[in-house]
């Protein structure tokens, strides 16, 4: 089955959001997805990776991967890192097609549903293209909230959000109420009344529903070492299931000076590129649960590198995804084979927003469970009519460019 062309789809109304389609020429077509700086993202995919891998053999992945590494941006999560993600998403994707299989029967599960906590994000979050940051929170003040918008919950309504998940099923939520102090202070310091203000959702949550809700704290990444380890030792007696990136996931030395003065659990990585960094900062005992994102760090072919150096570090792994449905049912086919996996973010306000409105074969969620999508890959297709659109982006490099609406 070899590798005839490959397209990139990008949809205004989502500008952070790209997929890529490999065609091949037993007419079977892979779905790949990635986030962040799409258009740098297909500038790389037509520019980089497709004169090297159309005529290749889809099924041979670790070749495609050489190949596919250049001299430069074989690190971190860049463009070129995110490229490669995707297409390797949509080899996978055409293996299971291929094989007539949900990729989660491919690599073989060893469980069928797995339990989810939500990342407690409304359905405007990091729509637009500033980044991460609360200007980018898609948060509209004074406005009416919506079903999901769970990110308004958290920050003014975190007992009644904690009950309405519990009522739902979801058993365990992640919120950040310390982000706008850390860009007051650029990260360098906290003061009393911001780490008050930011212990005062937990303290709310704890207060209604005990511990019948898990909690996870992100900080993404934006705290200097001291006052990331005031926060720690504040938001420990709430016994948060983890702490997020209280430092950039590269500070391997200073995670782990982290994890020596404190008791609460740290969650990172979901923002490194390839097994070499996870490999690092496992190396350096900077975390107790790798966070992977199947989109950034190199696909799944990748992330079942990091699963093993994981195993091997007796390390938890957590699959990340706040961002398109496809990497959250890639997540889900991971998760329901890898046995160090114990849960799988989700994002309820995608889920019931905007994923169904361009995809289908979404994996399915019910009483805080989810399991993998039922068709063979990943199952998700982009619906007919996105495709249509006149106003989606469509780009193609190989034998059927001139068939490819652009």
């Amino acid at each position: 089955m070899k590798i005839i062309g490959i397209e990139t789809v990008r949809l205004p109304p989502l500008p952070n959001l790209l997929y890529v389609r490999v065609h091949t020429d037993a007419g079977l077509v892979g779905l790949g997805e990635t986030f962040y700086g799409a258009a740098a993202v297909e500038t790389v995919v037509h520019q980089e990776l497709a004169p090297r891998i159309i005529g290749l053999d889809a099924g041979d992945r670790d070749s495609i991967r050489r190949v596919a590494t250049g001299y430069v941006g074989y690190a971190g999560s860049g463009a070129e890192t995110r490229a490669r993600s995707a297409v390797d998403l949509a080899l996978w994707d055409l293996a299971g097609q291929a094989a007539g299989l949900p990729v989660a029967d491919l690599l073989g599960r060893v469980r069928q549903s797995i339990r989810v906590y939500n990342t407690c994000a409304g359905p405007l979050y990091m729509r637009g293209t500033s980044g991460q940051s609360s200007q980018n929170w898609g948060v509209v003040a004074g406005g009416t909230p919506g079903r999901y918008e769970d990110l308004a919950g958290f920050l003014h309504r975190p007992a009644e959000l904690a009950e309405d998940l519990l009522a739902q099923g979801i058993s365990a939520m992640k919120i950040w109420p310390f982000d706008r102090a850390a860009e007051s202070s650029d990260g360098q310091r906290i003061d009393d009344a911001d780490l008050a203000a930011g212990l005062e959702p937990l303290r709310r949550i704890r207060s209604a529903v005990g511990d019948r809700m898990g909690i996870a704290v992100e900080l993404h990444a934006l705290w200097q070492p001291a006052p990331a380890l005031r926060i720690l030792r504040a938001v420990a007696e709430f016994e948060p299931f983890w702490v997020e990136d209280p430092l950039r996931p590269d500070d391997v030395h200073g995670l782990a000076e982290l994890r020596r003065q404190s008791s609460v659990p740290i969650a990172a990585g979901e923002t490194l590129g390839g097994a070499m960094a996870h490999r690092n900062l496992l190396a350096a005992e900077g975390v107790d649960v790798a966070i992977v994102d199947v989109g950034w760090v190199g696909g799944v072919t990748e992330a079942l590198e990091v699963a093993a150096a994981a195993q091997a570090a007796g390390r938890q792994l957590a699959l990340h995804d706040c961002s398109g449905p496809l990497v959250f049912a890639a997540s889900v086919a991971l998760a329901s084979h890898l046995p160090g996996v114990e849960v799988q973010e989700f994002t309820r306000s995608y889920f019931h927003g905007w994923w169904p409105e361009i995809v289908d074969g979404l994996p399915d969620v019910a009483d805080g469970r989810v399991r993998p999508a039922a068709g063979p890959g990943f199952g998700i297709r982009l619906r007919d009519h996105v495709l249509a659109d006149p106003e989606t982006r469509i780009v193609g490099s190989g034998a059927f460019v001139a068939t490819v609406p652009v």
